[in-house]
């Protein structure tokens, strides 16, 4: 029968909390909910792909003349004309000041990253519970999953200052009087607070990787020499 080691337990533990982050950031980043309105403004909502407004005109939207108002949702990614489009400038200014595409490069950079994370904790996994049905154990095989999951902490450790990163760029600048309309009916929307959760999700696989690092490194034994017995591996003559 198989043994259950810590080792296993917390490696598993940090795959399954790590696929789910991933997951939910990916939802997080393809919604448009990071910044919403009460019902009362003329901005709607705002997300990483498009904004929505309802009848926002000067002096609440760009373009210094009240007969230019946006209603609607607009979108920019795949869009080219948003971007190319004289019409669309002060729009697309507006609304994708710099910190916004940082923040915006800083999450996309984490998706794949995040699955990468997943896919070595898979690794780290299937290696853990595959020594539990095998007694032979060589110290390069040892020495190689604990490299694996080094580098998978290192990795996680990384995506996780990225998220965080990304977070307090947006939450420090979204409700800024000068961005959107009305600000003080503004609230942070159910996709800042999913990907908010990512960064708990994120520093929980962390601290798990790291336990399970240091468990596999503590019970790490170089293979006993055979030849010598158990009083000569004592001291005893």
């Amino acid at each position: 029968m198989a043994k259950s080691s810590l080792h296993t337990i917390l490696i598993l533990t940090s795959f399954v909390v790590c696929i789910v982050a991933t997951i939910i950031h990916i939802v997080a980043f393809a919604t448009s909910n990071w910044l919403v309105s009460d019902g009362s403004s003329p901005f709607v909502r705002l997300g990483w792909h498009e904004a929505c407004f309802s009848n926002c005109h000067f002096p609440y939207c760009p373009g210094g003349d009240r007969d230019i108002v946006y209603n609607g949702c607009y979108v920019w990614t795949f869009n080219e004309m948003i971007m190319i489009d004289e019409r669309f400038r002060e729009i697309k200014d507006w609304l994708m000041p710099a910190w916004f595409n940082t923040a915006r490069i800083v999450f996309i950079i984490n998706i794949p990253l995040s699955m990468v994370c997943t896919i070595f904790l898979l690794a780290c996994t299937c290696w853990a519970c595959a020594n539990q049905y095998t007694t032979a154990s060589t110290r390069r095989k040892d020495i190689s999953s604990m490299a694996l999951l080094y580098v998978t902490l290192g990795l996680l450790i990384v995506s996780t200052l990225l998220n965080v990163v990304g977070i307090a760029i947006f939450s420090s600048n979204a409700p800024l009087r000068n961005y959107m309309p009305m600000p003080y009916k503004n609230h942070f929307g159910y996709s800042f607070w999913l990907d908010f959760a990512v960064c708990i999700m994120l520093g929980i696989c962390c601290i798990t990787c790291f336990l399970a690092a240091v468990a596999k490194t503590m019970h790490f034994r170089g293979p006993k020499d055979v030849r010598y017995s158990e009083d000569m591996m004592l001291g005893r003559m």
